[in-house]
């Protein structure tokens, strides 16, 4: 999971986007959504439900909490990188993902798209 940081609209989906709104500054949707987060994390970890939670440092990539975007895990060990259209969102990809995955799961290859852009 991705923590919920410098989330707002994204200008370069919205246009393809119907589930954004009008972009509006200081509306409290990043505290609503840090709070959400917040909430389902506890209630799965209630559950023994192990997660792994990275952190969005950029303020660029407000669409970081949808990282099944960009990259799929399979139960074969395949990882799948995709092409994205917006290219503020492929600053989201981060190594460091895989690399973190890897440490609690076997990888057996990753398959790479993003030629595709």
């Amino acid at each position: 999971m991705v923590r919920p940081q410098f989330i707002r609209p994204n200008e370069q989906t919205a246009p393809t986007n119907s589930f954004q709104s009008e972009i509006v500054d200081n509306d409290g949707s990043e505290e609503k959504a840090i709070e959400e987060f917040n909430h389902i994390t506890r209630r799965l970890e209630q559950y023994d439900i192990s997660l792994i939670i990275f952190d969005n440092i950029s303020t660029e990539c407000p669409d970081a909490v949808f990282p099944n975007n960009w990259i799929s895990f399979h139960h074969d060990g395949k990882v799948i990188l995709y092409p994205m259209m917006a290219s503020n969102r492929r600053h989201e990809r981060k190594s460091s993902f895989i690399d973190k995955i890897a440490e609690q799961f076997e990888i057996t290859d990753v398959i790479d798209l993003t030629h595709f852009e």
